[in-house]
């Protein structure tokens, strides 16, 4: 009997990265999950549900890891991914979903603003891929995804730094998909539009706004994402690699064209937020 498959997922104390935990766990996988130490209490509990979820299976005997990692900090993404190694056996899926938002005019973003979207966007992605690659390459192959955005793939009023950050994750995991194909790693990136998360709602400044329903009239959860993750884990994507896969609900900053005024969807504060709590916050 093959042993079970250990995923790590970054930024999984709620939203989309609590999802992909659950959908992970309930698909037969152990799983390590990480995020920042002032979320440690809700991802302790989304753990929890982990291993209510894992105690279903039959097959094998799953676990559950849960720690501390703020991915802007390296020294931290490999600490996670060697406890996965260490106490769950090793890695086959990374998941690197954690991020922040940001948002300001380019002519008044700040360094702090901009330098910080970067550090954790861009460079914990990269060091969630690399240290993920490491680990991956002695065990024969691996999945490694990253979260991107819609925002990323074109100009928007006010998001300049916050797309700039996610189009980085396009080409971070479009150039590792191409170098990393030879040890069998696949690399892919999910991309969506609005999402109903914290995240997305701390993005509105008129609390009578509701997340946008376009196209498909149905706003997307971040149970869909999961199961995108789900369908890019599986063997029937073994072949899939270097793809940015788009989700069909638009961004709420693509419709500010609906009333010609950017400002009525943002104000000219900057707000940073994690997944799950108001992160940084700078006047502008």
């Amino acid at each position: 009997m093959q042993p079970p498959q250990v995923a790590v997922i970054t930024g999984a104390a709620q939203g989309i990265g609590r999802a992909i935990a659950l959908s992970l766990a309930s698909h037969g996988y152990s799983v390590a999950l990480g995020d920042i130490s002032s979320n440690q209490q809700r991802l302790k509990q989304v753990a929890d549900e982990c291993i209510e979820l894992q105690k279903s299976n039959s097959t094998h005997d799953l676990k559950t890891y849960y720690g501390a990692c703020d991915v802007s900090i390296e020294s931290q993404v490999e600490s996670l991914v060697e406890a996965a190694v260490n106490q769950l056996g090793g890695i086959d899926v990374m998941v690197a979903n954690a991020g922040i938002y940001g948002a300001a005019p380019l002519l008044e973003i700040s360094d702090e603003l901009f330098d910080r979207l970067y550090a954790v966007n861009v460079k914990g992605v990269l060091y969630s891929y690399r240290a993920a690659a490491k680990a991956m390459i002695p065990r024969g192959g691996g999945r490694i995804i990253g979260a991107s955005s819609m925002a990323g793939m074109s100009g928007h009023p006010n998001h300049g730094a916050y797309g700039c950050s996610k189009s980085s994750v396009r080409t971070l995991t479009q150039t590792a998909a191409r170098e990393w194909g030879r040890y069998n790693i696949t690399v892919n990136a999910y991309a969506p539009g609005a999402v109903d998360t914290n995240m997305s709602k701390l993005s509105f400044v008129e609390p009578s706004i509701k997340l946008p329903i376009d196209l498909t009239s149905k706003i997307t959860s971040p149970e869909d994402i999961a199961g995108l993750v789900a369908f890019l884990v599986s063997p029937a994507a073994k072949n899939i690699t270097g793809t940015i896969d788009h989700y069909s609900t638009p961004h709420p900053m693509n419709n500010y064209n609906r009333t010609g005024n950017p400002n009525r969807w943002w104000n000219n504060h900057v707000l940073i937020a994690t997944e799950s709590s108001i992160a940084y916050k700078y006047n502008v």
